[in-house]
Order: C-alpha cells, then structure tokens, then sequence
C-alpha cells in the first residue's frame, strides 16, 4: 500500500494506492468473503467497503495525531482483479501547539481535611452496617429495629402470591413496608418459630375502594434470623471478629479516616478538574482551530446524541424541548463544548510533549478503569474496541498529563 499524505490548516488529505497483492489478501481474510469466496463479481459497494475499512485500520491505526473527526472517503474506481485500487480519505486533527508557561498549577483553596464528626458518623454507619448481618444470640426474640431473616409462603384466592413468597427475604422491623400485622406477627417470635396472618395487600400503587383496592393474603413467615443494630455490645474482641486484619475500634477508625480523606480529596480533585484545565488551556499559543472543524465535530456529537437517545426509545426533538432549545441553538451549544475541549486536548498534549511522559501498562489499566467506572465494564470494552491504537495512547497520555499539573 503506498500513500501520500498532505496537511491544510487541521485537514489531513491523503491519497491511497492498494497494490493487487494486497486487494486479494484483504479480501481473502475478510469475514464477508473468506478464503474460497469468488469476489470478482461481488457489488462494488461490498468490495469496496471491505477493502477501505482494512486500509483504514493499516493507514489510521497506530497514527498520532489521530483522526478527530470520522474519516471522509472517496473511491472512484472500481475493485478489479489484478489492479491497484484508489482512493482517498480525509479527516481533521488537533493542531499542534505549545504553553507559555509549562510551570505546575496550585491547586485553588485548601484540600478537604476529615472532620471529627464526619469520622463518627462513619464509623456507626460502618458498625451498624455490619451489626445488621450479625445474629443475635441464640434465644433472642424478634424486636422493633431488628432485621429479620425470613422464609416466606404466601396464598391468595387458593393460589400462590408470588409477590410475597421467598426463601430468603430480610425485613426490618418497623420499616413500614409492610401492614402493621405483619410486624405485630413477627414481634417475640424466635429462631426456627413459624406464624401466620391474614393481610390485605393493594392490588394496585393507588387502591380506590376498599373492595376493589386490596386483595385477601395469607402469609406463612419462618424466623431464619434475627439481626441487630444494637452497638452497646461493640469492643474489641467484635471488631476483630468483623474486620479481618483490624486490631480494635482505634485502628478501625483510623483506617476509616484514610478511607475518609481519599474519598474527599478525590472529589476535591474533580471539583478542581475543569479549573484547571481551564488554566492550562488559557496558556495556549498561536493554537488555531477552523470553525469549519469545529462544525464538523459539533454535527458528530448532534448525531452521537440523536443515536443514543433514539436507543432509549426518545426523540432528539423531545430532549431539546426539555433543554428549551432548537436545532440550531443546540448546535451552538455542541460547538461552544467542542471548541474548549479541543484546546484543553492540545494543551495536555503540549503538556505531555514538554515532559516526555511514556504511558506504561499500569496508564493503560487505570484509564480503562476511568471508563470503566463511568458506564460499566462491558461498555468500556466496547468503547475501546472502537479506537485506533494511536487514540487509545492519546488518551491516556492526556490522563497522564491532567494527573501531573497540580503543583
């Protein structure tokens, strides 16, 4: 494959030549074709597609900068046997820029310090949490507060009640969930008892009539468990019974308050983010981006919404009612976005130019793991499977370089 490659302003055009060799083999590999396939007399379009998607991926794949934009082809001939194939791509890049200043950037205010109180709140909700999960001793009955462990067999009109039938269900006492008889049942009954009542259940979120409104059930309920949030019996010997490796209340609480401060000192930190890059980007030089790019990316990002909205059965005409906007103040808006990433995208790579950072298998995990953390696991994989290897290393790069300018 032979190509050649010119730049204006932020637009990358790029000429591409397929040699014959490599026209059979793309399409011998492809899962549309496949090794024994005849495609001399497949449709242009078929032969075509296969054949610039696997250029595109030899062409684009390991390329920094790479395509910001989704890459415009053209093919005007033919795939032909024994023939070149040609065609032509364009797309738009960042354009590259440098800092006026490559000095750190203080954090504003002060860091979040764990307050006293914060600790102790979390330190009950900590030991009530667990409290929960833990037995009462043998031949303790059922009390308001308890949660209780239950199996549960329910009938209506001579039929099973789905709803209220489980072998394992835990309800806590006085919770409201459930009619006043239910916890007048349960109240002083022990491990292994089992008891009956009559309940009338809502047939419906808003029962109009008594008659109408409720349905007849009886409920079978076995005390499998009776759980407590009683702290008064908390010591020592407890909390290294619960917390495996914790010596005793005051190693519990300081591992809470380290727990605490990471907590709060990473909220600080995204609270700051958007500060800071703002900063950076304020640094930028002679960094020009053409609006034609700018409009571009804003109608990609307009169509990116209109997919996912149409995924969650919505219309792009009903989210901007709800914004109280139109098309075109919505292609404002996108633009307005577009513009300051792109500049705070330049900057961190300027940024991480000036310092020669490398990105290691550990940069990789951990931006995966960002992701992962805003829409999934399985998500993640997806958007990665989507991205050129050079744009994966972007990225992380840029995470790299966001993490390295707090002074």
């Amino acid at each position: 494959m032979r190509k050649e490659e010119r730049s204006v302003d932020s637009i990358v055009e790029v000429d591409v030549v397929v040699e014959p060799e490599e026209v059979e083999s793309w399409l011998s590999e492809s899962d549309e074709f496949g090794d024994d396939a005849e495609w001399g007399d497949a449709p242009q379009e078929r032969l075509k597609s296969a054949v610039v998607a696997r250029a595109e991926h030899e062409l684009l794949n390991e390329r920094i900068p790479s395509p910001l934009t989704r890459p415009l082809m053209v093919a005007t001939e033919d795939v032909r046997k024994g023939e070149p194939f040609r065609f032509s791509m364009s797309f738009a890049v960042l354009p590259t820029a440098e800092l006026s200043s490559y000095e750190r950037i203080s954090l504003p205010g002060k860091r979040p310090e764990v307050t006293d109180e914060e600790l102790r709140r979390l330190y009950e909700s900590t030991i009530g949490g667990v409290m929960a999960t833990t037995p009462k001793p043998d031949g303790a009955v059922v009390e308001d507060g308890d949660t209780v462990d239950l199996s549960l067999e329910s009938e209506s009109e001579g039929k099973a009640y789905h709803p209220l039938t489980a072998s394992k269900r835990y309800y806590e006492m006085g919770s409201g969930f459930m009619p006043k008889d239910f916890d007048d049942m349960l109240r002083g009954m022990k491990v292994g008892e089992t008891a009956t009542v009559d309940l009338k259940v809502p047939k419906a979120d808003t029962p109009t009539s008594e008659s109408d409104g409720y349905r007849d059930v009886r409920v079978k309920a076995t005390v499998n468990g009776i759980m407590s949030d009683d702290a008064s019996s908390v010591d020592d010997d407890w909390i290294r019974a619960q917390f495996p490796g914790i010596a005793g209340g005051d190693e519990l609480k300081g591992a809470l308050r380290s727990q605490l401060a990471a907590e709060k000192d990473a909220m600080y930190l995204e609270a700051v983010e958007s500060l800071l890059l703002q900063k950076l980007a304020s640094r930028l030089e002679g960094a020009n981006i053409p609006d034609a790019v700018i409009e571009l990316q804003a109608a990609e990002a307009l169509e990116a919404v209109r997919r996912q909205l149409e995924e969650q059965g919505r219309t792009l005409d009903d989210f901007m009612k709800a914004q109280n906007m139109d098309e075109q103040q919505m292609r404002i808006s996108l633009m307005m976005d577009v513009r300051d990433q792109d500049r705070q995208m330049m900057a961190l790579d300027a940024w991480s130019r000036h310092y020669g950072l490398k990105p290691t298998r550990e940069d990789r995990d951990e931006y995966v793991s960002l992701i992962a953390n805003g829409v999934g696991a399985d998500e993640a994989e997806k958007v990665l499977a989507t991205m050129y290897d050079g744009a994966l290393e972007e990225s992380v790069l840029r995470m790299m370089a966001q993490r390295d300018l707090p002074a």
